[in-house]
């Protein structure tokens, strides 16, 4: 069964109904990342690291340039009694992750592309969506070769993307 996660989503966070947030819930539930170092990058209500958290994985941090996420995110933290610490992008610490969650939109998640390769471990997976299946040739021409890229769920126009990193 999957941990109970509480939620109060805050100003103006969803509370995962929308097909990427689940996309992103379902892979988690999936591939649970037990012993897994995560950054939720684009944190919003802290949904997806919180998950992360409740199915197993030894860290999360959350990261969003808005002041209402944090405040959300550290809330719901505290609702589901687990540490997830919070940052604006520019604060984050250095660390290198085995898995990030970005659920953005595709010309932000190719904007921080060297973001990522900074925080993502050799062989790590980093999970992209809030991109239109149209946008796949974008994302692909920005983020190969460095990583391989998957299309791994689709919903209507919708997709998530896996890219492994292989530098």
């Amino acid at each position: 069964t999957r941990p109970a996660l509480i939620l109060e989503p805050g100003l103006a966070f969803g509370t995962g109904q929308h097909p990427t947030t689940r996309f992103l819930l379902d892979w988690l539930a999936m591939h649970p990342p037990v012993g897994k170092t995560v950054i939720d990058w684009g944190c919003g209500s802290g949904i997806l690291g919180l998950a992360a958290l409740l199915l197993g994985a030894k860290s999360c941090l959350g990261t969003d340039t808005d002041p209402q996420a944090w405040a959300a995110s550290r809330a719901n933290a505290r609702l589901n009694n687990v540490t997830f610490p919070v940052y604006p992008p520019d604060q984050l610490p250095e660390s290198k992750v085995d898995l990030i969650l970005a659920n953005i939109l595709a010309r932000p998640l190719m904007q921080l592309k060297s973001r990522f390769d900074a925080h993502l471990l050799p062989g790590g997976t980093l999970l992209l969506t809030g991109i239109l299946a149209s946008q796949i040739p974008a994302m692909e021409k920005t983020y190969a070769p460095d990583y391989t890229l998957t299309v791994e769920t689709r919903e209507k126009d919708w997709v998530l993307l896996t890219a492994i990193r292989q530098t």
